[in-house]
């Protein structure tokens, strides 16, 4: 059965999809008035028109979201079966995790170049009178407005900016953000807030770690897309454990890293010094992995390990002299797995090829004298094969600006 697509391309108008990546993704807020042929081809795509039709979605996690005596805010599991008499008693109800929206994050990833698990589609039903207090979140927002009235407060983050963790007024701030944020907590929005009401059919959009409060004047439905796309510091350190991952001393575990340990300054040294020659060895081109250019193999061509891939065997079959080997590349979007059969023959190029350390280069002659098995076409065919796969990459290639 096909799933009906949400459909982006015109969300983000008069701009359009593509200056919106560009221009104000991860950037700065962005805001479009009202369209009411939005809102309800969303409405008939989602099967979402009223609250009882929330309820009925199987799997979905439903909260009760509500104001503690001391101003706070927070958000309560619920039964579905339950949530009706809390929305007619005056709560707002959080839907999230919607097993059917799945698809839905799926095509919001794509369409936007994150990691699939990053899009997530959650829904607020807001009962009249319903506040959120100032905060802001880890994730970058946009909202589209399905039916009712809700007006936003949101402004530029100075006290925590490009926040890791999410916060809110009036919550003791966590280590985690005390490491970056400056000066005094604050207790309510900041002064220059910008207001909009959003009504239905209007979408605005709101950078991780900007604040945003809320407010409802009547009975408001709207849809959520939380992307938390990893930062620059999640891929970097991602590559990185990847590489280390591949020597045996960092799979050891640490149980001897106290000061009480007279041994615990000199591995930590250790561990620094290896850590540095591990950046080292990573390279732009290993993180982005331009398509290669498809030319022609000589002798004199000169071939680089590649980081973030690994070789591994499934299975040999001794009847047919072939053998099933995995080709895992790891990235910023997603692990990728390639699943390849091949001549036993070809499997200690292979083995050898992954041995070397990342960033070692080595000529088409190199590996003809690890395999001597090979001919020279067959060594020519393998090298286009590992191309492709990332495990190596040629130098006279692409290559990462200085």
């Amino acid at each position: 059965m096909t799933v009906p697509l949400i459909g982006l391309a015109d969300w983000f108008a008069p701009l359009g999809l593509e200056r919106f990546q560009r221009e104000i993704l991860g950037q700065q807020p962005y805001f479009v008035g009202p369209r009411l042929e939005i809102a309800n081809r969303l409405s008939r795509t989602l099967a979402i028109g009223t609250v009882d039709d929330l309820l009925s979605l199987r799997g979905a996690k439903v909260y009760a979201w509500f104001q503690k005596l001391d101003g706070a805010h927070t958000a309560a599991p619920i039964p579905s079966t339950s949530g009706k008499r809390f929305y007619d008693a005056g709560t707002t109800l959080y839907f999230r995790r919607i097993p059917q929206f799945a698809a839905h994050e799926r095509e919001v990833a794509d369409t936007l170049g994150i990691p699939r698990e990053t899009a997530e589609c959650a829904v607020f039903c807001n009962r009249p009178g319903a506040t959120t207090r100032a905060h802001f979140d880890r994730a970058d927002l946009i909202m589209i407005q399905l039916k009712g009235r809700k007006t936003w407060k949101i402004a530029p983050n100075t006290f925590a900016p490009m926040p890791l963790e999410a916060w809110a007024t009036l919550d003791r701030v966590p280590p985690e953000v005390r490491r970056y944020a400056q000066g005094l907590p604050p207790r309510e929005i900041p002064c220059n807030a910008t207001s909009y009401d959003l009504e239905q059919g209007s979408i605005l959009y709101v950078p991780r770690g900007y604040w945003h409060e809320t407010f409802s004047d009547q009975d408001s439905v709207s849809l959520h897309i939380q992307l938390a796309s990893p930062t620059r510091l999640d891929v970097l350190i991602a590559a990185l454990k990847n590489e280390l991952a591949r020597d045996e001393w960092w799979r050891q575990p640490a149980y001897s890293l106290s000061a009480g340990d007279p041994h615990a300054l000199e591995l930590a040294s250790t561990a620094c010094k290896s850590l540095v020659d591990a950046a080292s060895r990573l390279d732009a081109l290993d993180i982005i992995r331009p398509t290669a250019r498809e030319h022609a193999i000589e002798a004199s061509s000169r071939f680089t390990r590649s980081a973030l891939v690994s070789f591994g065997v499934d299975t040999i079959n001794p009847q047919t002299d072939t053998t099933r080997v995995v080709i895992s590349t790891y990235g910023f979007r997603e692990k990728k797995t390639a699943h390849l059969e091949m001549s036993v023959d070809y499997v200690s190029a292979c083995r050898w090829v992954d041995a070397l350390a990342t960033g070692a280069t080595f000529t088409f002659a190199d590996l003809l004298r690890a395999a001597p098995s090979l001919s020279d076409d067959e060594a020519k065919a393998l090298l286009h094969l590992l191309e492709k796969t990332h495990l190596v990459r040629r130098q006279e290639g692409l290559r990462a600006p200085d």
